[in-house]
């Protein structure tokens, strides 16, 4: 999988929730920040994600939460700087609990691309 950032949908000081497109077959991937323990180490929780679905977080008709049930790729990306990372399959893991309840809903003042993602996916469907 080459994911290359297709832009950041909530930062809070740093990128929670970015979404990622896949080069190879062009799917979109939903990274959510999750804590990691170890230094230098970044964390995400990342989801395959229908453009429609994107588009309906954007305008606040179904929260991150939402999302992660109805994905059918989800996955652990540990990464550092320019680096791949690595990929761990969570299969049909409920990942619910790790999305913080106060951060589900889009919020379009933390949102650094909403016009170009938005552009990016009228453009792709």
């Amino acid at each position: 999988m080459r994911l290359k950032l297709l832009g950041v949908l909530q930062d809070f000081g740093s990128p929670y929730a970015s979404l990622y497109i896949n080069d190879d077959n062009q799917v979109m991937y939903l990274a959510i920040q999750q804590e990691s323990y170890k230094p230098n180490i970044f964390r995400f929780l990342l989801m395959r994600v229908p453009s429609e679905m994107v588009m309906d977080y954007m305008q606040n008709k179904v929260g991150l939460r939402r999302l992660s049930e109805v994905s059918k790729e989800k996955y652990i990306w540990d990464r550092t700087k320019r680096s791949k990372g690595v990929l761990t399959s969570l299969g049909h893991e409920d990942v619910k609990n790790r999305i913080d309840s106060d951060d589900d809903m889009f919020d379009a003042e933390f949102c650094r691309n909403k016009s170009s993602i938005s552009y990016y996916i009228r453009q792709n469907q």
